[in-house]
């Protein structure tokens, strides 16, 4: 899992510290919009949270957290930017990849292009 683009893991504690700040009640709806290798998803698992989404573009993690979460949480294999969710959400949580926009996949880059001309 070494070398994916941007990934740098949220410590367990300031993903723990995160989502027991959070102000939703347990059964809310609640997005990890990058799931990595689920910090966030077993922080909220920890916590007991009910109607968990995580979504990941990366197929490696991707299928690591659906091996580990997928049968409380749905895990969706997918691009956080273009997913058309046909739920709303009360609580979006995550860490943004840390990169610079010129290391960007194309295809991604061009996401981010497209969505902040609109600003």
């Amino acid at each position: 899992m070494k070398g994916k683009i941007g990934f740098v893991e949220t410590p367990p504690e300031i993903a723990n510290l995160m989502v027991e700040l959070a102000s939703v009640p347990k059964n809310a709806f609640v997005l990890d919009t990058g799931c990595g290798k689920g910090v966030f998803l077993k922080a909220l698992e920890r916590y007991r949270y009910e109607n968990v989404y995580g979504i990941e573009i990366d197929k490696e993690f991707y299928q690591f957290c659906e091996n580990r979460f997928g049968k409380n949480f749905k895990i969706i294999f997918g691009d956080f930017l273009t997913y058309r969710f046909n739920q709303k959400f009360d609580l979006i949580i995550g860490n943004p990849p840390y990169v610079h926009f010129n290391q960007l996949p194309t295809k991604i880059s061009n996401i981010v292009r497209k969505d902040n001309k609109h600003k």
